[in-house]
């Protein structure tokens, strides 16, 4: 899906660049200070990545950093659920019309180390009869408070392209698009990272 809007153009509040759609500040600084308060009373574990041998599932090379779990039946998440939900249906609506079921429950990622990272992946896996569909992040904090650490999209071949670093925006694209996390230069960088997901595909 290629953007065919002309540089000059006003956005309106839902737009996209290139395969992936964004609301800039769906969340205001408040929020997003709110959001980390929460999660830094939830248990902390190593990330791992999504493969079947356990012996694989740890795997620095590809991925290296932190996470916790925000829990959808905590009273004090459910708002931030229900603003993603929101977001999810209007932007889904919007550009890609998935027929979409769920969110997964909400993972809380930290890159807090020198050299966190998470290298190109894609998202897409079946669970039982359902398929992730759309994968989204919610940025949590100002870009000016660390370095490196990009969410980036390929653009198919030897390009990545940068996507929305502002404060409380949100970013969803197709969880078969490869994507990766440049390693952490400096600073810390927190985000919500969630998976939305839907009958399979036909």
């Amino acid at each position: 899906m290629t953007s065919t809007f002309p540089n000059n153009s006003w956005y309106l509040k839902y737009h996209h660049n290139e395969a992936w759609g964004f609301i800039d500040k769906l969340f205001t600084v408040e929020e997003c200070e709110k959001i980390k308060a929460l999660a830094a009373a939830l248990p902390v574990i190593a990330a791992t990545v999504g493969n079947k041998q356990p012996e694989l599932r740890s795997n620095l090379e590809l991925r290296k950093n932190t996470l916790s779990w925000l829990n959808s039946n905590d009273p004090e998440a459910a708002w931030i659920y229900q603003r993603l939900t929101d977001a999810v249906n209007t932007i889904n609506a919007q550009f890609w019309e998935y027929r979409l079921d769920y969110i997964e429950t909400l993972q809380y990622t930290i890159y807090n180390d020198l050299d966190d990272h998470y290298h190109g992946h894609i998202d897409m896996m079946l669970s039982g009869l359902h398929q992730r569909k759309l994968s989204f992040s919610l940025q949590l904090d100002d870009p000016a408070t660390y370095e490196g650490c990009d969410l980036e999209m390929s653009d198919g071949g030897q390009t990545w392209v940068s996507t929305n670093r502002k404060q409380g925006s949100f970013i969803a694209f197709p969880s078969w698009l490869m994507h990766r996390v440049t390693p952490l230069t400096a600073g810390s960088r927190h985000s919500v990272v969630g998976w939305v997901c839907g009958p399979k595909f036909k």
